[in-house]
């Protein structure tokens, strides 16, 4: 079995994806006049700043999700997340709450990205586009993941015939 399923991004990512983007490129812009014009070593630390946070997430942006017979592969812009059926305890729905706690990465530029902290599960790394299609993913070795994906309800099915 080899299937693919797209990550899709809500409106609220859009949007903000957006908005940041047209915020970042603007600052970046206004840093890049300042230090052509003779501006000093900190214009030029928050350009690299700036412009690296941007790429960072850009590129760190959850596309699509893969099962094959033996694993679940999280495909990004660049790179790709591997969980072996193997290493997975539970798989199930996830929505994540208002509490939820963002500790290093993106409120909705590019998704929702990085390390988040929730009463619930715990510390979770997330790849999510769509709140609404998240899904949460517990390994053997105590790491929590929350991707989202269209069809989640399939993908969470498929899993499960791997557990069982």
């Amino acid at each position: 079995m080899n299937t693919k399923i797209n990550i899709r991004w809500s409106k609220q990512t859009i949007f903000i994806t957006v908005i940041v983007a047209v915020i970042l490129i603007f600052a970046e812009v206004a840093l890049i006049n300042i230090y052509i014009g003779g501006g000093n070593s900190s214009a030029l630390f928050a350009i690299i700043l700036i412009a690296s946070l941007f790429l960072a997430f850009m590129l760190s942006a959850p596309l699509s999700i893969a099962l094959n017979d033996s694993q679940l592969v999280l495909r990004k812009v660049l790179g790709k997340i591997v969980i072996n059926y193997s290493q997975i305890s539970s798989v199930k729905l996830y929505t994540p709450e208002s509490g939820d706690i963002r500790i290093f990465g993106s409120g909705g530029f590019c998704g929702y990205i990085g390390i988040f902290s929730s009463r619930k599960i715990g510390k979770y790394l997330s790849y999510v586009g769509d709140p609404k299609q998240a899904f949460l993913i517990r390994t053997k070795s105590g790491k929590n993941y929350v991707f989202s994906c269209e069809n989640v309800a399939f993908v969470i099915e498929i899993i499960n015939k791997y557990l069982s």
